[in-house]
């Protein structure tokens, strides 16, 4: 074992309440004011890519998923993430004598009843939402390669920890499921956990599932795994409104992250703001939340002087392949404003496919022009990117979520049953002479009404597609099923 010197508690601070050997895989603490120029990546420097000529540049584009420029926001997040995985292992000391108690005790449990006779850890958890492009995965990924560049650690034995082995894992990152259930998110957790380790927990769940085909079992066993191997947090990307707030299985999904918390298991959740607001709703989960940190990324459409968005659009700029760039800096500043809405990730888009552009014509000596920014705008990979734009730019106050992330009043979804007045041009209209309260109430109402119709019929659309396995696991009954498919086809008929 290493003795607790000066050098150690640099490193390490958390030493100074105990020698842990769950954070010494980890990097070193990174003090906020070095998080700056750690988090910062430029993958050209250092590479002569002037040797080669500009049509032969195209492949190494693809660098700029690893081009990393620190705003404000990224810090902070970071910084979080840090807090929480060293938290949580400290949390779960394995030199202390009551949590190896507990660790035993939790390997041993197969129902939720035992497990909630386990001595509860105040786990806490951390909420980071935004629309499309923003950059949510893209920090978080940088946050957890700084903070853990090793994923797995490896301990050989250890009669004062207690164990032969343990393959520690710091932490897993998975996408939520498309269709909200509990039992789905499970087995993804148990297929990180093999992905990583080579171990067959899948296969051993899905046995046990067939035998009890009881859900809070499965939930029991997954908090064991986890919690075997030290699982720090776990990343759950991809939260959208239909897949978690609009879940007919929202307050099962709830629960389980309460059960993961107080196991000591950080949950970072990733997504869309409107996924978050039945998890908001519980005062539990809030304060848990709270503490780890609710951020919100927003796109910088207003006051961009005032935000990251200069010093972010200069950054992303250092990623050049072409040899020289002959376009006024406040033409390019408004131009990428204009077609970018401020978010982060549709910039990066943009100044790749203008640099594509112009490394295509095989000129002897690539100089990027406006006229190659306008033809990116029309390339397959802003296609998208474009759509995303044009729904922001007709959005006032917090954005809703649908087809595209994101959804003004003229383009809400319209549930079976309800008319909406239509205007001169087809689309929902509101008197102009009623008070703008008045219009925002009216209009929050009608979108209320019509979350809380579609939220109905996506639950019965699911009961009636759910995939059998998940039938069992998630204790569905076959009358459920039927009745579900008879709403679905007395809606379509009408």
């Amino acid at each position: 074992m290493i003795l607790v010197n000066r050098q150690n508690i640099a490193s390490h601070p958390e030493f100074l309440l105990g020698f842990n050997p769950l954070l010494e895989g980890l990097s070193p603490f990174i003090p906020y004011l070095e998080i700056n120029e750690r988090f910062r990546h430029y993958p050209l420097q250092g590479i002569e890519w002037r040797e080669l000529p500009p049509a032969r540049r195209t492949p190494l584009l693809a660098l700029a998923a690893h081009h990393f420029v620190p705003t404000s926001d990224a810090l902070r997040i970071t910084d979080a993430i840090q807090t929480l995985i060293r938290y949580h292992l400290v949390l779960r000391n394995p030199l202390q004598n009551n949590e190896q108690v507990r660790i035993n005790r939790i390997a041993l449990i197969r129902s939720l009843k035992e497990l909630g006779a386990v001595v509860i850890l105040d786990g806490s958890g951390i909420l980071l939402s935004g629309i499309t492009g923003l950059g949510k995965t893209h920090i978080v990924k940088r946050a957890l390669s700084l903070v853990a560049p090793n994923q797995v650690i490896v301990h050989d034995r250890s009669a004062v920890c207690g164990w032969a082995r343990l393959d520690q894992i710091v932490y897993l990152h998975i996408t939520f499921p498309s269709n909200g259930s509990r039992g789905a998110l499970l087995l993804r957790l148990c297929q990180a956990v093999d992905d990583l380790l080579g171990t067959t927990y899948l296969d051993h769940y899905r046995s046990e599932q067939r035998r009890v085909r009881n859900l809070d079992n499965g939930l029991a066993m997954v908090c064991s795994i986890l919690s075997s191997h030290r699982v720090a947090a776990v990343v759950i990307d991809e939260s959208q409104s239909e897949n978690l707030e609009q879940s007919p299985w929202g307050d099962e999904l709830r629960l389980c992250f309460l059960n993961l918390l107080n196991i000591g298991v950080g949950v970072i959740l990733l997504g869309n703001p409107s996924a978050f607001q039945n998890i908001r709703i519980s005062s539990q989960l809030e304060r848990r939340f709270s503490t780890g940190g609710i951020f919100e990324l927003r796109p910088s459409l207003r006051n961009q002087k005032k935000s990251d968005w200069p010093g972010f659009s200069r950054g992303m700029h250092e990623f050049q392949l072409v040899d020289d760039v002959q376009i006024d800096p406040g033409v390019r500043s408004k131009f990428e404003g204009d077609n970018t809405a401020g978010i982060a990730g549709l910039l990066r888009i943009l100044h790749v496919e203008g640099q594509r552009q112009c490394l295509r014509r095989g000129e002897s000596r690539a100089v990027m022009e406006i006229e190659d920014l306008e033809d990116a705008l029309g390339s397959p990979a802003f296609v998208g990117a474009a759509r995303i734009v044009s729904s922001i730019s007709r959005i006032t106050g917090h954005p809703d979520f649908a087809d595209l992330d994101v959804v003004g009043e003229e383009n809400a979804p319209v549930g079976p049953g309800h008319q909406a007045t239509a205007g001169p041009d087809g689309k929902p209209f509101v008197p102009a002479e009623v008070p703008d309260v008045i219009r925002q109430t009216l209009a929050n109402d009608r979108r209320r009404d019509t979350l809380a119709r579609n939220k109905a019929l996506k639950a019965q659309l699911l009961l009636a597609t759910l995939p059998m396995e998940d039938e069992r696991m998630e204790g569905v009954k076959e009358a459920h099923i039927q009745s579900a498919r008879d709403a679905i086809a007395r809606q379509s008929s009408k």
